[in-house]
């Protein structure tokens, strides 16, 4: 009922930022790497949640709408935000709970 993982555009970026950190020798441009990949995985959450409101704008509400989305999400970070501390990981938890909350039905 919602987009699939592979549709989603800030995939690819989020896939040519990490490419770029894994090949960089740089202590601080790999730094600036993770903090701008960082920002993308907030791109993607929005660009996801946005996708789900887009089908309950247009469908209607169904169940769960938004949760999927949630572990399509955390997996991601899983993916990309290798390095990530702990707290960050919490954060973007944090962020995409929210905006699903948000969600108008």
């Amino acid at each position: 009922m919602t987009t699939t993982m592979l549709e989603y555009k800030t995939l690819r970026k989020l896939a040519k930022t990490k490419e770029q950190i894994m090949c960089n020798t740089s202590w601080v441009r790999e730094s600036q790497l993770e903090d701008k990949l960082y920002k993308q995985l907030h791109e993607l959450a929005d660009e996801m949640i946005n996708s789900v409101q887009y089908v309950i704008n247009h469908r209607g509400a169904y169940e769960d709408a938004g949760w999927k989305e949630e572990r399509e999400f955390m997996d991601c970070i899983d993916d990309y935000g290798v390095r990530f501390h702990y707290q960050q990981r919490c954060n973007l938890q944090e962020y995409i709970g929210k905006l699903i909350i948000n969600l108008k039905y």
